[in-house]
């Protein structure tokens, strides 16, 4: 019985990982999406983005009556999401060879 609980949890341990990186691949696969959606036509990004989290249209802004669009170009909205995607993918890369490495170890 004990033995079969060790091998019962080195193979559990063992798809835990490859289920992590599975995970992980499939973020990164959403994240790297979005980033491509941004870089492609950012207005069209913009509008979906907002379009999906809100239900109403109170995220469209009037420059004459609203101080936000004047004081916060819509350059910085794109390096922001830039920075936010890139950040992501960046950490899910780190954390893929992270579990790449421990991965390695677990079956030497």
């Amino acid at each position: 019985f004990g033995y079969w609980v060790v091998f019962t949890r080195k193979t559990m341990i063992k798809d835990l990982f490859e289920a992590s990186k599975l995970a992980l691949g499939i973020i990164g696969v959403i994240m790297g999406s979005l980033l491509f959606m941004a870089v492609v036509d950012f207005n069209w990004f913009w509008t979906v983005f907002h379009q999906v989290l809100f239900k109403n249209e109170l995220w469209l802004l009037n420059p004459n009556t609203d101080r936000l669009i004047v004081m916060v170009p819509l350059d910085f909205f794109k390096q922001l999401v830039f920075a936010i995607v890139s950040g992501w993918i960046v950490s899910l890369g780190v954390w893929f060879g992270a579990l790449t490495l421990l991965n390695r170890r677990k079956q030497t």
